[in-house]
């Protein structure tokens, strides 16, 4: 996958670094030609300077150590008297250089030598140096020259990278932005003024698209609460016929057909009901937010089921840790309407699944800044590759026997995430089977 930082950082540290090189070369040939061109100055000034003592004497010639100094360059000296008779050199080994007026370059003694003649007046002058020590002097110079510039090279590197990273914040704070929301979420992005002017266009399309989707979820949330709504009153007429019907004995040849219609139109209108209360909180986005004590949600949502687990031959039971509610706060901000009806589901999914004689226990557990919910139960479980799909809406298990619309769960789920919550579902891992639903809220201190 292609990232931004990356190709920005390979291609600028690329390009550094080519610019250094190229910047070196250049420096290098620079510095080469500069030295040349000292070298053949110092050659000539020399030459110009050679002190006139030089002069042959009568046994021979003669060696001036004042010339000395020149070693260091492995610079050689040569002189001739006007009559080409050799009056001093300054390196035996090298006095087989012929004399040649102006300056030339010519090998010699397995080297390059750059030689420089100058005639005077009753004497020839040469002076010769190696061209090897002047490329080692002429590196030694652009070296001098161009490592500062390759000392700053790793600073440079990090400053390039620090100013990508600075200059690519702005996309990581609008992709944390994103994804931070819920997918309920469809405010639109705020447009900050220190926001970059490159982002800008980014953003008001994302706030288009946020638009058209928010329209879109609340037609279709505004569709089925109609819907729902519309079918209400028929279904309840309807439930009303059937009812005048069993009176007058319409259905005496027929009771399993009476009881097959029964069932199949409180289904119904449990769908409608769920599909009311699914609206309801999808179009509830802002809701206000109260303290509100789950122990007496939990206490009332037990009691209003007991006597339906009491028909059903199910022990249904409220476990408070502590025990005393008053030692341990179980207050959070919530909307208590909405807390009841999730545990509502949970406690009737539970109800629904647990086979008679089973049961399902209701806890409530707190610590210094959560309250743990949680109903268990010892029914059959769900099966581990339905676990991901349980929380879709509509989604009822391959194996599920008892009467339901596939809501529950869903909106158990969403009135959770309302409340900055997750409703987990999982087996039980405790030895036992059955299911655990559990949601963590934050406590109020």
């Amino acid at each position: 996958m292609t990232s931004i930082r990356r190709w920005l950082l390979a291609w600028l540290c690329g390009g550094l670094l080519l610019v250094f090189v190229i910047a070196s070369l250049t420096v290098y040939r620079a510095a080469r030609t500069e030295a040349n061109e000292l070298f053949d100055y110092e050659l000539q000034q020399i030459a110009v300077s050679l002190p006139r003592a030089i002069v042959p004497a009568p046994g021979g010639k003669i060696n001036d150590h004042k010339l000395d100094t020149f070693s260091d360059d492995r610079i050689v000296v040569q002189t001739w008297d006007e009559d080409g008779y050799s009056t001093y050199v300054s390196a035996q080994e090298f006095s087989s250089f012929p004399f040649h007026d102006g300056l030339r370059d010519a090998t010699a003694h397995g080297a390059e030598w750059r030689i420089y003649g100058l005639h005077q007046a009753n004497r020839l002058v040469q002076i010769s140096q190696p061209i090897a020590v002047r490329r080692a002097l002429a590196a030694r110079l652009a070296w001098r020259t161009v490592w500062p510039l390759w000392a700053l090279l790793p600073l440079t590197a990090l400053l390039i990278w620090y100013l990508v990273g600075r200059g690519l914040r702005p996309v990581s704070l609008l992709s944390e932005s994103l994804e931070q929301r819920s997918a309920h979420t469809l405010t639109p992005i705020d447009m900050t003024p220190d926001m970059p002017l490159e982002l800008k266009p980014l953003a008001i399309a994302l706030n288009h698209l946020l638009s058209r989707l928010d329209i879109a979820q609340q037609a279709q949330r505004v569709f089925v609460a109609d819907a729902a709504h519309e079918l209400r009153t028929p279904l309840t007429a309807l439930k009303l016929q059937l009812q005048l019907a069993e009176r007058d004995g319409a259905f005496e040849r027929h009771p399993q057909l009476l009881h097959k219609l029964d069932e199949r139109l409180n289904r119904t209108i449990y769908l409608v009901q769920q599909l009311l209360t699914l609206a309801r909180e999808d179009s509830n986005q802002d809701a206000r937010m109260l303290p509100v004590d789950l122990a007496e949600i939990a206490r009332q949502a037990v009691g209003d089921f007991s006597l339906q687990a009491e028909q059903s031959q199910i022990d249904l039971g409220l476990i408070i840790t502590p025990a005393d509610s008053a030692a341990t706060s179980f207050v959070i901000d919530g909307e208590s309407a909405a807390l009841a009806i999730m545990l509502s589901n949970l406690i009737a999914n539970a109800i629904n699944h647990v086979p008679i004689g089973g049961h399902i226990d209701v806890r409530l557990q707190a610590n210094d800044t959560q309250v743990v919910l949680e109903v268990l139960d010892d029914g059959p479980g769900i099966a581990q590759a339905e676990l991901g799909r349980v929380l879709d809406r509509f989604f009822r298990g391959e194996h599920t026997r008892s009467v339901g619309s596939g809501l529950g769960l869903a909106i158990a789920n969403r009135i959770a995430q309302k409340h900055g919550a997750t409703l987990t579902l999982g087996n039980r891992c405790d030895g036992q089977s059955g299911l655990s639903a559990g949601v963590t809220f934050t406590r109020i201190v």
